[in-house]
């Protein structure tokens, strides 16, 4: 079992849309929470009794306590969060698959926010329950025995990774696909969540199991704008010969057009100039 499938069994609280769930921020992880209000206690504190880069970071940290327990109502009108009276909360998704079936590894940033959306009480408890199987399915809204449900409008997975390998094999179980976050908690910007100045405990395991995905030989795929995050904290990654990036910076996808071996990802204008780049690219792919 992977170090990030070990960490997310203690996650045990359901989220619930309570005021209780919020007022004892039952959104994070135990390990998270503790390390939190022991390395960042200024995070907890009445934002009237602080000033300067700890009142900048109580702020921030507070806009995101907003996101993750979706205390807010959409003015559709005009399209922007009105107010902060409705609670909806967020379950956490720091990774889907399991390491022991896996061949490829997708390395993302955080689960994204759209205060348009809310996942439902069927959606949230599947991916809570997820967190505390032994080797749960790759995407078990998404996936049912191994089948597909191509016409489900949320299924991000598929339209933008699966259906490209589905083209060009003839059979890949979805167990055979591993995601896995930066960051396990949903934000609406990437901004929102990288003003740490440490690893949380479900980071650490995160950085753990992409070098446990290394010593298994595994392919890793990682955003262009966004492997700097990752390669921060695994240096060894940038030497790592199975590591491809995603090279749409926007919208990570699978589309053979829009991978490239980070090696060749480093050589690309170089490549491009010798009329060498869309063969190289095939290649790799």
């Amino acid at each position: 079992m992977s170090s990030v499938q070990r960490f997310w069994k203690h996650y045990t609280t359901f989220p619930e849309n309570t005021p209780e769930h919020v007022s004892n921020y039952a959104a994070f992880h135990p390990f998270d929470l503790e390390f939190l209000k022991e390395q960042y206690p200024h995070f907890f504190d009445e934002i009237t009794q602080l000033k300067g880069r700890k009142l900048q970071e109580r702020l921030k940290f507070e806009r995101h306590l907003l996101q993750v327990n979706g205390m807010y109502k959409l003015d559709h009108k005009n399209k922007m969060v009105k107010d902060e009276e409705h609670i909806h909360i967020w379950a956490p998704e720091p990774y889907t698959g399991n390491l022991e079936q896996a061949k490829l590894l997708i390395m993302l940033v955080n689960p994204s926010f759209d205060p348009k959306y809310h996942p439902s009480e069927y959606e949230k408890r599947v991916k809570f329950d997820n967190l505390h199987l032994d080797l749960p399915n790759y995407s078990p809204y998404e996936f049912t025995d191994g089948k597909l449900n191509k016409e489900n409008s949320l299924n991000w997975h598929y339209h933008y990774m699966y259906q490209y390998i589905e083209q060009e094999i003839v059979y890949f179980h979805p167990n055979q696909l591993f995601t896995l976050q930066y960051y396990p908690y949903p934000s609406y910007s990437r901004d929102d969540v990288t003003f740490y100045n440490e690893l949380l405990p479900s980071q650490v395991a995160a950085v753990e199991t992409v070098r446990e995905a290394m010593a298994k030989g595994m392919s890793l795929i990682a955003r262009s704008t966004d492997r700097t995050r990752w390669l921060a904290h695994i240096p060894e990654l940038a030497q790592y010969d199975k590591l491809f990036v995603f090279t749409n910076y926007k919208q990570p996808s699978l589309h053979p057009n829009e991978v490239l071996r980070y090696d060749t990802y480093r050589k690309k204008d170089i490549l491009n100039m010798k009329g060498l780049l869309k063969e190289t690219r095939k290649k790799d792919w």
